[in-house]
C-alpha cells in the first residue's frame, strides 16, 4: 500500500506543476522568437516577386495578411494595426521599405510597421 501512496503523492506534485501558471514563453531569453516559414523571406525576395507578378509575390503577401490577422487577435490594442490601409496600402509600405532595406527579412518589416502604427496611435 506504501507504493501507491507513493505513486498517488507524486502524481499529485507533478499534476500540480503543469497545471502551475507559467511565464508567456514565446520568447527565447535575448527576446527574439522563431520566425517560420515565408517571413524567413528578405526585402530583396519580395521586391523581386511582386515586380514579377507570380504565385511566389501571393505566398509573401499572404504571410503578411496573416502576420497582421495573427496580431489583431492575440495582442491588445487597436482592433486593426493597419487600420486604413488596406492589403494593397499595406503592399505599397511593403515596397517602399524593402526598396530602401533589402536586407530585412519580412518578420523584419512588419516589426517596423507595426511599431510605426503604434508609435502613430500614440500606443
Amino acid at each position: 500500500m506504501k507504493s501507491f501512496s507513493a505513486i498517488a503523492v507524486g502524481a499529485v506534485i507533478v499534476a500540480a506543476w503543469l497545471g502551475a501558471p507559467q511565464g508567456a514563453g514565446a520568447f527565447y531569453a535575448d527576446g527574439t522568437y522563431m520566425v517560420h516559414g515565408t517571413g524567413q523571406s528578405t526585402c530583396r525576395e519580395w521586391l523581386i516577386d511582386r515586380r514579377i507578378g507570380d504565385a511566389g509575390a501571393w505566398q509573401l503577401q499572404q504571410w503578411v495578411l496573416g502576420y497582421v490577422t495573427a496580431y489583431n487577435e492575440f495582442v491588445r490594442g487597436p482592433a486593426d494595426i493597419i487600420d486604413g490601409l488596406q492589403a494593397e496600402g499595406l503592399f505599397s509600405w511593403f515596397d517602399a521599405h524593402c526598396g530602401t532595406n533589402q536586407t530585412d527579412v519580412l518578420s523584419s518589416a512588419i516589426r517596423t510597421l507595426i511599431s510605426e502604427r503604434l508609435a502613430a496611435s500614440g500606443g
